[in-house]
């Protein structure tokens, strides 16, 4: 007595995919996109200041800024006090930097710097 066997039923499209393990990490919508490319424009916009100060060639200074030349004992503290007096020059110093591109608060005497002029008043 031979044995009969039969074929397994073959399984719809649908059936696979109700089996099919849920997918793992992220995923986005079209509104999460969306926000991240709007995040990544205002980004750039934000940025966009100091690229044009950044481009400035060696030696000259963008409008509202000035090119000097670090005497020792100066500080950064000191430059943001003067650019703008009366106010927290925490701001002003991290500008400084940025605009420089200092790794450190440290000057040298003889150093190049851009800092922003006076505030009237």
């Amino acid at each position: 007595m031979a044995l009969a066997y039969a074929p397994a039923p073959a399984l719809s499209a649908r059936h696979c995919r109700a089996t099919r393990a849920p997918r793992s990490g992220l995923v986005l919508t079209r509104r999460g996109r969306l926000a991240i490319v709007l995040l990544a424009a205002v980004a750039l916009l934000a940025l966009a200041p100091w690229r044009a100060i950044a481009s400035t060639p060696a030696g000259t200074a963008p409008e509202g800024w000035t090119a000097v030349t670090v005497a020792p004992g100066d500080t950064l503290w000191e430059y943001a006090q003067e650019a703008a007096p009366g106010a927290d020059p925490r701001p002003v110093i991290a500008e400084i930097r940025a605009v420089n591109d200092l790794s450190t608060s440290t000057l040298q005497p003889g150093q190049r710097l851009v800092v922003p002029v006076a505030s009237p008043g």
